[in-house]
């Protein structure tokens, strides 16, 4: 109570800070916005911690996004690459001394991997193999990828994952 005027002090409260704290743990970017908007009001404590949860928040489903989508991208290569590979195993087993894509008939995409560069073929006995220059269209850099003609599309994917983990810089 103040004695000076007879009266209590209110208690402030901040309710839109505490509905952004709240928010920040359960969908991070939208508690960060209502945890931004409510600063303007005091007290503050609870949109401070609002925004600094909405931003760990949301950095980190930003990242799980980029994870999935990474995932995705390279499965969608390693299909369209053992695509490629079953036309190519297909023209090659009734034209089996190619030494060259172009001589067996294929569309052009067949022909082309899936950043749009054209596949090496290349030839030794009786093996086969198509080779991607990768996502930099540079033959014979860590981001290669290899096709064997035996492969499954499991390996074929696997063969995509493995060389974007080498072209960013891990160990496949």
């Amino acid at each position: 109570m103040n004695e000076e005027f007879g009266v209590e002090p209110q208690k402030q409260s901040n309710t839109l800070g505490l509905i952004g704290f709240i928010l920040a743990f359960c969908v991070s970017p939208i508690g960060l916005l209502v945890s931004l908007i409510a600063l303007a009001k005091p007290p503050r404590g609870f949109a401070i911690g609002g925004v600094a949860v909405g931003l760990l928040g949301s950095v980190l489903w930003g990242l799980f996004g980029w994870g999935i989508y990474l995932g995705i991208d390279i499965t969608a290569k390693g299909v369209e690459g053992y695509a490629d590979l079953s036309a190519v195993r297909s023209a090659m087993s009734q034209q089996s001394d190619a030494t060259d894509l172009s001589t067996l008939g294929l569309s052009e995409d067949q022909t082309l991997d899936p950043w749009g560069n054209p596949y090496r073929l290349d030839t030794q006995d009786a093996e086969w193999s198509l080779t991607s220059a990768g996502k930099d269209g540079a033959l014979d850099t860590k981001d290669d990828v290899v096709i064997r003609q035996n492969m499954t599309e499991e390996e074929v994917i696997q063969a995509f994952a493995d060389a974007f983990a080498a072209s960013m810089g891990a160990q496949p």
